[in-house]
């Protein structure tokens, strides 16, 4: 490492109190739509979403050195569906290619070692939520990798969120300033600012007519769902006639917003401390990918050797 008066830097150690969780699916999908097709496999098939995903990783672990690293999945049907049969509906298909990129990222962090978890009927969210929790009740500091704002709600004083802002190279550290400043509310009122105000790529419905700017004024004053629908009759009549209207729809709506803290996971620190097989995964990365640039970048400091 090299600082800016050219002096080479030693970097810094590890730190054994510092967990990465790696929104899995979100980071891929990223990844896939911010890099071209054309990066293939000396197979000829795509993997922009492999190789993105790795260059995020590995950008994100030598700028803050956790020593602790997980990565969470999609997998199956989540339960959500159960409450609400268009939940999610109306995304793009995905493209078949992506899916075949996913689990040939996948194999590569199992080779690598990294801890891994999914599965239906809970999502990606929802393990991270319940490690995060997990990793706060046991003294550690959280640092949460994901493009999904859903996990906003998870923003505290030991619990961060890097979200890409352009591609994969730029992204934003949210802490519960940041939080507050772009939702008008702290992290902890963002479940029942979603349930008044929706989430279209979720499919989440929330209250027709209710905007964001509405919302965070009646969280700033009545503090929650259940105390703005307590304090009806005291709002104006257009807004309580919105969300008279709408109450199923809030209440169904924070049901579908609200992260789970129940994943069947738990905090395995040895599980999560990262070490990798440095000649192992070099080598799969060269005949599988072609990664000639990643394995020059591959982070030394979580190498076994």
């Amino acid at each position: 490492m090299v600082a800016d008066n050219g002096v080479t830097a030693t970097p810094a150690p590890l730190r054994d109190d510092l967990l990465l969780l790696v929104d899995g699916h979100s980071m891929a999908f990223r990844a896939y739509y911010a890099l071209p097709p054309t990066l293939t496999s000396p197979a000829g098939e795509p993997i922009q979403a492999v190789y993105g995903f790795l260059g995020m990783l590995f950008r994100v672990l030598e700028q803050h050195r956790p020593r602790l690293l997980g990565l969470t999945f999609d997998q199956g049907r989540p339960f959500r569906h159960d409450l609400f049969d268009a939940y999610k509906a109306g995304r793009e298909d995905i493209p078949e290619d992506i899916g075949q990129q996913v689990t040939q990222l996948r194999r590569l962090l199992t080779a690598m070692n990294a801890f891994q978890v999914s599965g239906a009927p809970f999502e990606a969210d929802d393990y991270i939520a319940t490690l995060t929790q997990q990793a706060v009740d046991a003294g550690l500091e959280v640092l949460i990798l994901s493009g999904d704002r859903d996990l906003f709600q998870l923003v505290g004083p030991r619990v961060r969120v890097i979200y890409p802002i352009k591609g994969v190279q730029d992204a934003a550290i949210y802490d519960p300033a940041m939080v507050e400043a772009r939702f008008g509310v702290p992290p902890r009122q963002l479940t029942d600012w979603k349930a008044l105000v929706g989430d279209s790529s979720d499919n989440i419905p929330g209250v027709k007519g209710i905007g964001e700017k509405g919302a965070a004024g009646l969280l700033q004053q009545h503090g929650d769902l259940d105390g703005i629908y307590a304090a009806l009759q005291q709002l104006p009549a257009g807004m309580r006639a919105k969300l008279e209207a709408g109450r199923d729809l809030a209440r169904l709506s924070h049901s579908l917003a609200a992260l789970r803290f129940d994943a069947p996971t738990d905090l395995d620190l040895d599980a999560l401390a990262w070490r990798y097989p440095r000649q192992a995964v070099t080598d799969l990365m060269r005949a599988e990918f072609g990664f000639e640039s990643t394995i020059k970048r591959l982070p030394a400091a979580w190498a076994e050797d």
